[in-house]
């Protein structure tokens, strides 16, 4: 079965406030990353 590593993070400037959030996902065989 396909496997992929998902990483994720994200933050805010205050609580409400801007914020954001990013991912990587990464093929553990290939080394390709979205």
């Amino acid at each position: 079965m396909p496997e992929v590593v998902l990483f994720t993070d994200g933050a805010c400037s205050g609580n409400p406030g801007p914020g954001g959030w990013a991912y990587i996902l990464r093929h553990p065989e290939t080394g390709r990353e979205t």
